[in-house]
């Protein structure tokens, strides 16, 4: 699959409502090495309850992992070289480039 979906912990106990222990966290955890769209339903199985109560809970996962990527600019056009030509020894020549980002984080 794509997009992979963890939950952690996979089991618990939770005590009666007002009681110490009557909440979890819960983790869940999207990981894709590729982009993609993820909608997953997750089970969760109750064991204990009363009959009139159903055992199992769907919960709906969704997620999309995009690519990111830096373009290196120069006079309005994409580029992945930059070439300073020729210089004398001593000599120096400053070129000035933008870093776009693309992708929907922040980077350093």
């Amino acid at each position: 699959p794509p997009g992979n979906i963890k939950l952690t912990p996979q089991r618990g106990r939770l005590a009666p409502r007002g009681r110490p222990g009557d909440t979890k966290n819960v983790m869940v955890e999207f990981t894709s090495e590729i982009p993609c769209s993820v909608h997953e339903v997750v089970e969760v199985r109750m064991d204990g309850l009363s009959s009139l109560v159903p055992p199992t809970r769907n919960i709906k996962i969704s997620g999309t992992c995009v690519d990111q990527a830096l373009h290196l600019m120069l006079d309005g056009r994409e580029i992945d070289s930059l070439d300073f030509g020729s210089l004398y020894h001593g000599q120096s020549k400053v070129m000035t480039v933008h870093i776009m980002n693309d992708g929907p984080t922040a980077c350093s």
